[in-house]
């Protein structure tokens, strides 16, 4: 089994403030479809505590073997 490590670039709003932001995720999964990115933008908003976030970029850094 592998997990992926992705570089995630991305914008916040948070009742008067606002930014950017980096963030490395893991994943059990490759991110190739929409709903991925959707589930990784609900975990940087509940991190940030923010109330939108929108996702600039996002790369794979790398993959890791993961013992069962």
């Amino acid at each position: 089994m592998k997990k992926y490590i992705y570089f995630v670039s991305y914008f916040f709003v948070s009742g008067r403030t606002n930014g950017y932001g980096s963030i490395e995720m893991t994943s059990p999964v490759p991110y190739t479809e929409m709903a991925h990115l959707n589930e990784a933008r609900e975990v940087i908003q509940k991190t940030a505590k923010s109330d939108n976030c929108v996702i600039l970029n996002y790369i794979l850094l790398r993959t890791e073997d993961v013992d069962d």
